[in-house]
């Protein structure tokens, strides 16, 4: 995760305490993850890869957890899956209702990048920078939400509550 995404994501976690479910969709640690960020009683990486951080191996558009989240967190996510809004809609799905998600993805001008390891887009793999009004489009499903988008570093940020 690059510098920026992770000030993003330490400014806020500072405000969650006693926090009983984390779920962190894309948590596989590659370059940098926020489990020691958001202590929970039960924290879950959920990733369609096996590797570092991650409890369970799945797409997250199927996934059936045993109890709803007060947190939310999809780090650099959205502009890997061809399906960005279908993983928010199942992002809102996980959270108790005044649950947070806390997200971050590419925009423009980010160059293209691999969700696999951070490096040259493979043959076959998925990318597109999310545009934050597309993004809020997808957030609809929530009852409110914060959007920041800094575009000299292509990046769009998001706080949305269930």
């Amino acid at each position: 995760m690059h510098a920026e995404a992770l000030s993003w994501f330490t400014e806020r976690a500072g405000r969650f305490g006693g926090l009983g479910v984390v779920v962190d969709v894309g948590g596989r640690n590659i370059n940098g993850g926020l489990r020691h960020l958001f202590p929970a009683e039960r924290y879950t990486g959920i990733d369609l890869h096996p590797g570092p951080d991650v409890d369970v191996v799945c797409d997250i558009r199927a996934w059936v957890p045993g109890e709803l989240a007060d947190v939310v967190l999809c780090a650099e996510v959205l502009e890997h899956a061809d399906d960005g809004e279908g993983v928010v809609a199942a992002c809102r799905k996980l959270l108790k209702p005044g649950g947070v998600l806390l997200l971050s993805a590419a925009a423009p001008p980010r160059a293209p990048h691999s969700g696999i390891d951070g490096g040259a887009i493979r043959d076959g793999e998925y990318y597109g920078n999310v545009e934050p009004d597309v993004l809020r489009g997808w957030l609809s499903v929530f009852s409110s939400c914060d959007i920041t988008y800094r575009a000299d570093v292509g990046d769009v940020y998001a706080e949305a509550c269930a």
